[in-house]
């Protein structure tokens, strides 16, 4: 999870202060990490220090490198979204002190990737291609770089089957922490959920025995490939991701929606009123305003769901890209304007058309009566057997387009 930045200083303060433990336990074992608030605080050192590094070095790619690695950590467990604004800024500067370094252009694409502007992403990509040797050990490792963002983009857009070969031949050749849990995602895009989990624990053998955030983003994982099925089985594992890094924002999200699935609304409520008004993720609001209405609290729901549609439009207005699902599902719920949700939906399946974004636009569709619902299904139809959820629209909805 680090790099050379600051490593000197962070790996003596996480080696004292780490219980020791080995990643050998099994899937119901604990495994032994550093406590979360000192992984955050270490997390919160890593990024000011390679903040500075890159402002003395404005030029060095590597640098650069180092800070996005921090920042983007950051927003996917706290949900700090301004790091995504601070990442998109210092790649702009880079390209643009450096526009024919392939470095440089990488990082540009792997920020660009992260916020679902895949079309400029892969032009980056193709640029860099061409000029890399692969015999060269740095120009070897740029490649590889390359290739796995591919395959991201490629499993964004719903096409796993493509790369699936690809992706089981580096997991095989060079077994590791990335390429296994890159081959977990893969097999879960495809349905194959109990290999998917089997290679999600295999990967833990790679863990540094450390940082908990690798431990806590696997049982995240878990969690995503039996909410479908078995939502309690999926709420044990939010739980377990929170154990380890209680501020997961998106883990303590998607535990409180597994948790309403069982019955257990009040729960759910509690552990996001914990965090409301204090995340930049606009999510958190959403949900909570959607449970207490649920509930029956319309009054205390409203402004908290006003909140949500104010977070959502600014964050609309800085990434139109990025969050399109998620503000599709604020209207669907909370927000309760189907028509909003579908044009949501729509333009995000038409950027990234993977199982869940198609899932997402047959439901927005079906609920603001779209014409185009009955296309949609037939969509859905090849894709049968891989995502639960998309199989329950299309048989849900299927009757309406025979008649």
């Amino acid at each position: 999870m680090t790099r050379a930045i600051g490593m000197a200083f962070v790996c003596a303060c996480l080696l004292l202060l780490a219980q020791h433990g080995q990643a050998n336990d099994s899937s119901e074992g604990r495994y032994r990490t550093t406590h979360p608030d000192i992984a955050l605080r270490n997390l919160d050192f890593q990024v000011n220090r390679a903040r500075l590094l890159a402002q003395r070095q404005p030029r060095d790619a590597e640098a650069v490198r180092g800070l996005l690695d921090q920042l983007l950590t950051r927003a996917q467990f706290l949900g700090s979204y301004s790091d995504y604004d601070e990442a998109l800024t210092v790649t702009e500067r880079l390209l643009e002190r450096l526009p024919d370094d392939p470095l440089a252009k990488l990082e540009r694409a792997r920020v660009l990737e992260r916020l679902h502007r895949f079309d400029e992403a892969e032009t980056l990509l193709t640029e860099v291609e061409p000029g890399l040797d692969p015999s060269r050990r740095q120009h070897a490792a740029l490649a590889d770089d390359v290739a796995r963002a591919r395959i991201r983009i490629a499993l964004a857009r719903g096409t796993p089957e493509a790369v699936l070969a690809d992706v089981e031949r580096r997991a095989a050749s060079n077994p590791g922490f990335g390429s296994l849990t890159q081959l977990a995602f893969t097999l879960h895009a495809l349905g194959r959920v109990d290999e998917a989990e089997t290679t999600y624990l295999e990967a833990l053998k790679f863990w540094d025995q450390i940082s908990p955030f690798a431990v806590s983003w696997i049982e995240f994982q878990r969690g995503e490939l039996h909410v479908d099925r078995d939502p309690a089985r999926a709420a044990a594992h939010y739980k377990r991701a929170l154990d380890y890094m209680p501020a997961y924002v998106t883990a303590r999200v998607h535990l409180a929606e597994a948790l309403v699935e069982i019955g257990e609304i009040g729960e759910a409520i509690t552990l996001l009123e914990a965090i409301a008004g204090q995340s930049e993720d606009p999510e958190v609001d959403s949900r909570l305003a959607e449970f207490l209405m649920a509930a029956g609290r319309h009054e205390e729901a409203e402004p908290i769901r006003e909140r949500a549609e104010r977070g959502y439009a600014d964050l609309l207005a800085r990434h139109p890209l990025a969050f399109l699902d998620h503000i599709a599902e604020f209207w669907l719920g909370s927000g309760d304007d189907p028509q909003q949700a579908w044009i949501m939906a729509e333009r995000n399946l038409a950027n990234a058309a993977s199982d869940p974004a198609l899932a997402l636009a047959i439901e927005a569709a079906a609920a603001a009566g779209r014409p185009e619902l009955c296309e949609l299904l037939q969509r859905a139809e090849p894709r049968r057997g891989r995502f639960l959820e998309l199989d329950e629209l299309v048989e849900e909805h299927q009757a309406h387009c025979q008649e």
